[in-house]
């Protein structure tokens, strides 16, 4: 017993180091920032970080992961560093065993605004709380956003809008059921989500689109573009590491198949980008969910455009920020079995859909 507690308090004792020394690498950034109006393109951990001409040291020796760097769950990796040169910006992360100075377990990662370190928990409007995965350099919200007062989905059959209210945000929750909204997320049309007029349903509204646009998502979030959905799947087959052809990783890729395993069949193959992102227990067959990589999509079915409700357990679906015509805009889409994530256009803008947030 004494040598087991011995072991908890070391590793506790790394946890807390790998947060101190993100925020001290963190600091040494800045500085390097502040001299050369950009953050490095390559840092190494072991190394110094130094001036493009070498005449200024900002950190004489950047730190590594202490070892053993398997606590937990956590790989046997050191300190990531990711520069994001179309922002300006930056990543760093790490893992952690165990909780840690606010942090969960997992990977967490640090960015230069400081007021938010991914793989801590966020709150939306209404204090639901959401836990938070650092992927591929991109921070995402772990669950489906919550926010809203649910309304009732009403069946006509025919192509309407339930959610009409401009004041309110609104949700509908699958079947109506509120416990619905609690494990899957709310069901929001699109113009909702982007916290757009309701008269966006059938109007074009593409000169309202920010970048990023925030829509409901909580401050600091917006509802990804196509291109950031396409970041997390390229990141997702290049993680698989799989030797099967795939679809490429591109805007023009026929029948609209998004960067997976081919094999013949959307659900012919044993690995494939939806496989690596559904939550374990989500979908069937080669498509079954192993939540490679923490983004652990649920599969809660969609309101149609006639108001009834469509594939619980067997559909999940993103919107996107990127209106497609007046009346349809672009989503994301997991099936049960199929191991590709399949994007679609053509989509009304009245369907109800999931939303996942990614962080600015």
């Amino acid at each position: 017993m004494a040598i087991i507690t011995f072991n908890n308090i070391r590793a506790k004792a790394r946890d807390t180091k790998r947060v101190a020394d993100v925020k001290q690498i963190a600091t040494a950034l800045e500085l390097y920032y502040s001299d050369n109006n950009s953050y490095p393109v390559i840092i190494t951990p072991g190394n110094s970080l130094a001036s493009p001409d070498g005449s200024t040291i900002y950190m004489a020796k950047i730190p590594s992961n202490p070892t053993p760097r398997t606590d937990g769950t956590c790989s046997n990796i050191d300190y990531g560093y990711t520069y994001l040169a179309s922002i300006n910006s930056y990543n760093i992360s790490t893992c952690l065993g165990s909780p840690a100075s606010n942090f969960n377990p997992g990977v967490v990662s640090y960015s230069p605004s400081g007021s938010f370190n991914c793989g801590q928990r966020i709150a939306d409007a209404d204090g639901n709380q959401y836990d938070t995965v650092e992927i591929g350099g991109q921070c995402w919200m772990k669950q489906n956003l919550n926010a809203g007062t649910m309304v009732t989905s009403v069946n006509t059959g025919s192509n309407h809008s339930n959610q009409t209210n401009d004041s309110l945000v609104e949700k509908y929750c699958y079947s109506n059921l509120s416990a619905s909204c609690v494990t899957y997320g709310g069901l929001y049309e699109w113009q909702e989500a982007m916290a757009l007029p309701a008269s966006c349903v059938n109007t074009d509204c593409s000169s309202q689109i920010q970048t990023p646009h925030q829509g409901i998502c909580p401050s600091g979030w917006h509802i990804p573009t196509d291109a950031e959905f396409n970041i997390l799947e390229q990141y997702a087959i290049q993680t698989i590491g799989s030797s099967s052809t795939q679809f490429a990783c591109n805007n023009s890729v026929a029948s609209y198949r998004r960067c997976a395993d081919d094999n013949g069949a959307d659900s012919g193959g044993a690995k494939g980008a939806g496989k690596a992102l559904k939550k374990v227990g989500q979908g069937s067959g080669a498509g079954a969910g192993d939540d490679l990589l923490g983004f652990s999509a649920m599969l809660g079915g969609y309101r149609a455009i006639g108001g009834s409700f469509i594939g619980s357990l067997s559909y999940a679906t993103f919107w996107q920020s990127s209106q497609y015509a007046a009346n349809s805009s672009w989503l994301r889409n997991f099936y049960t079995s199929y191991t590709t994530i399949l994007r679609y256009g053509l989509n009304e803008k009245s369907s109800g859909y999931n939303v996942r947030c990614l962080k600015n």
